[in-house]
């Protein structure tokens, strides 16, 4: 259930107007020559006139009591305006969008997707919601035509140097019109789609169980690469769903994005396909080090090709603001006509054109470092407050839009059209779009005949508008020189950050944070490889256990590979980190990363 501050305003009014009657009565009894006259009683004032009045005054308190309670998000919500703007937004709806090739195009080459592509869903009741892809996507004109967990791998008839793997994935592939070599295939991205448990499950096998890949095809001998073929996904600046600032540190990006879509981070990148040699059947064998117990039902859907995150935002430029004299603060509407489906997600710019003009003047963020250097005043400035929607049965937030002079004193722009450029979204709409939904493409694409939502829509988020914000802040400044130490207050500060994270999937966020048992470091020291030749580095070595019973339906092993790359931000110069993780219900060490050093290994 989402928040509802007005709910506090009503428990606050309550609370006020009850004192009032109260303190009120009491006090005419011991003054009686002074407000006797008042006739306020426990329930209530006999005048209706002094009543109205109580009611106005506890409603006003209420409201100010609220914003005590807030702990000024004025103050804090500007300093993580410029620190970490992503946390004062919604978290828009997303989904996974699964571009299919048409087999009868004839299509003898890849079509690319941009990053950006805009894509049209339709609800449930038939409300529209636009989407766009995250990061480029590549389709290929082939399909997988059977996936399936061999658990006989001895009976494949594999090279000697491929033998003695406990168990197998195959991915069968084929071409739609011409061979692998002619099609130039040297890289596929696999989304592993599924129910959470299947799904989660095939994901740690691919990434943690994997030893060798065959490449097997019917006119060439098998070729066994190694595991370093297998790439993970989602992870670099170019493949971030969430738009963040670039003075921003990408690991509470990560964070962020794992706990609000962690199946962004379920795909697998697998390259060295060129040598697939002039066929149109190819197999893809991961040879695994165990047999998992149990049924993990694989099949072809389980592999999917031409998938991207994609996410409910889009750009907009909003209406007019409508100037008077009676306020200081202006609301920002994406479109009046349907403001219903219309939030404003973060202020791009704010414009305003004379009239007789033709190229507008730009406003500057009061609390922004864009002050020119040369010291002339700037034309103006304006502050954004965000708050909850101020109509009955609107979801989501509204912007409020201030101008103000270099003392923070209001004034309004004289003679101004002023207006925003700003990312949008379409409040909940998006999570009433049911999974498999087509998406209709903006602009069309080759050889593509369909696009549809592969997993349902996620909720749209609303940000904390008060209270914890505050605390969000200072935990994030703090926790830069506690996370990396041994002991109980590690693991606790680990714990307090990744609980900034948990505003969805409250009970599954919950048992993943409490998984994590213990933590510890030590100094290491790595070879490292550069172009200015060879040499030992000194890094932090981290350990940390899981509980893995807290993870029905998950896995630890998603929420390390975050941890790894959000752990590599402390690297500093010539440094690294390196993550080894153990669980409670293994022998030794279950996983050990290469070393990292900011996004890069270090080798």
């Amino acid at each position: 259930m989402k928040h509802d501050p007005r709910a506090e305003v009503l428990r606050h009014y309550e609370q006020e107007l009850n004192y009032l009657r109260a303190s009120g009565a009491e006090f005419a009894q011991q003054y009686p020559k002074v407000a006797q006259r008042l006739g306020i009683s426990e329930t209530g004032a006999s005048d209706p006139h002094t009543e109205r009045l109580l009611e106005s005054f506890a409603f006003l308190t209420a409201r100010l009591q609220r914003r005590i309670d807030s702990d000024f998000p004025e103050i804090s919500a500007s300093l993580l305006g410029i620190l970490y703007p992503h946390f004062t937004a919604p978290i828009p709806s997303m989904t996974m969008a699964s571009f299919e090739s048409d087999p009868s195009a004839g299509a003898t080459a890849e079509t690319e997707a941009k990053a950006g592509t805009v894509l049209f869903a339709t609800s449930e009741s038939g409300e529209s919601c636009t989407y766009r892809t995250c990061h480029a996507t590549t389709i290929w004109p082939l399909e997988v035509i059977d996936a399936s967990l061999d658990r006989h791998p001895e009976l494949l008839n594999l090279p000697l140097e491929a033998r003695g793997a406990a168990s197998a994935i195959r991915i069968r592939l084929r071409s739609y019109s011409v061979s692998f070599d002619r099609m130039g295939v040297k890289k596929l991205r696999f989304f592993i789609n599924g129910s959470a448990i299947t799904a989660n499950r095939v994901f740690e096998l691919v990434f943690c169980n994997t030893v060798k890949v065959v490449l097997r095809s019917d006119s060439q001998p098998d070729r066994v690469l190694g595991k370093e073929v297998l790439g993970e996904v989602g992870f670099d600046d170019g493949e971030a769903i969430l738009p963040a600032p670039p003075g921003s540190l990408a690991g509470y990006r990560l964070l962020q994005e794992y706990f609000a879509f962690p199946e962004a981070f379920r795909s697998v990148d697998v390259s060295g396909l060129e040598r697939l040699g002039n066929d149109v059947d190819a197999e893809l064998i991961l040879l695994l080090d165990v047999d998992p117990p149990g049924q993990i039902p694989v099949t072809k859907d389980t592999f999917r090709l031409g998938c991207a995150p994609a996410i409910n935002l889009f750009e907009k430029t909003t209406e007019p603001i409508r100037f008077d004299h009676r306020s200081t603060e202006y609301a920002l509407v994406g479109d009046y006509r349907n403001d219903a489906t219309t939030e404003i997600h973060s202020v791009l710019e704010v414009l305003g054109i004379a009239p007789g003009e033709t190229d507008p003047r730009p406003f500057a963020p009061y609390y922004a470092f864009r002050y020119s250097p040369r010291g002339d005043e700037p034309h103006g400035f304006w502050h954004a407050r965000r708050d909850v929607a101020s109509r009955k049965g609107l979801s989501g937030t509204d912007v409020w839009v201030s101008f103000l002079d270099r003392d923070y004193s209001p004034v309004r722009p004289a003679d101004l059209t002023v207006y925003a450029r700003a990312l949008c979204t379409n409040r909940d709409v998006g999570e009433r779009v049911p999974a498999g939904t087509r998406l209709e493409l903006d602009e069309s694409l080759a050889a593509i005949y369909q696009v549809s939502c592969l997993t349902k829509p996620t909720l749209e988020l609303d940000p904390p508008l008060g209270g914890k914000t505050l605390w969000m802040l200072v935990s994030h400044l703090a926790l830069n020189h506690m996370s990396l130490s041994s002991g109980p207050e590690s693991v606790q500060a680990l714990r307090t950050l990744l609980k900034l994270y948990q505003m969805s999937n409250g009970a599954r966020s919950e048992a993943e944070i409490n998984g994590i048992k213990e933590m510890s470091t030590r100094q290491v020291m790595r070879r490292m490889t550069t172009d200015a030749g060879r040499g030992f580095v000194r890094g932090t070595e981290i350990t940390i256990t899981f509980d893995e019973r807290l993870y029905a339906g998950s896995t630890p092993f998603a929420l390390a590979m975050v941890l790894n790359r959000y752990f590599a931000m402390y690297a500093s110069v010539n440094s690294f980190t390196q993550l080894v993780i153990r669980s409670a219900q293994r022998q030794g060490d279950w996983y050990t990363w290469d070393p990292m050093s900011g996004q890069k290994r270090v080798l």
